[in-house]
């Protein structure tokens, strides 16, 4: 909950017609912002932006395509325009996996655009709280009791998850 409070004072703070964010060990390629700024730009109806993306876990790289599982993506690297995030409250912090909440919350009502290349490098590691498969358990769980009419979307999320776990 932290890092999401933290990440919403940080949204809250900013005046840009866009926000995004980057967490301390990840790394967005020199020209995320702006080629996420330009398809926001060009698409008054897309509400955000998210790219593929390069995760490294063990030390291992591969590329994550999310063009057919926007719930294979991650909070970083998805920018967003503001005032939509502003009007639905920003990242609920009660939610273990407030970026997923976001996404089902917001699906149908949100169109997103996907940029088929890695914009970013997310470093994953099994020591983190996404690596810990008891954790993964009770936040997925806590999405299923939340969406209870999305399950095959929350198992998306679930497969992404759990993968290389």
């Amino acid at each position: 909950a932290g890092a999401v409070k933290a990440a919403n004072v940080g949204f809250m703070a900013s005046s840009g017609e866009y926000v995004v964010k980057l967490d301390s060990d990840d790394v967005f390629a020199s020209n995320l912002i702006s080629e996420e700024i330009a398809i926001l730009d060009a698409y008054a109806g897309v509400s955000f932006v998210y790219s593929d993306y390069v995760e490294e876990l063990d030390g291992v790289e591969k590329i994550v395509s999310t063009k057919d599982n926007l719930y294979a993506t991650v909070a970083i690297g998805t920018m967003f325009r503001r005032q939509l995030f502003v009007a639905e409250g920003f990242y609920d912090p009660s939610v273990f996996f407030a970026e997923y909440d976001l996404l089902l919350k917001t699906r149908g009502r949100w169109p997103g655009y996907h940029i088929d290349k890695p914009l970013f490098t997310y470093n994953r590691r099994r020591s983190s709280l996404t690596g810990d498969v008891t954790k993964l358990n009770k936040a997925l769980l806590q999405l299923s009791e939340r969406y209870k009419t999305r399950q095959d979307e929350v198992n998306k999320i679930r497969d992404y998850k759990m993968a290389n776990l």
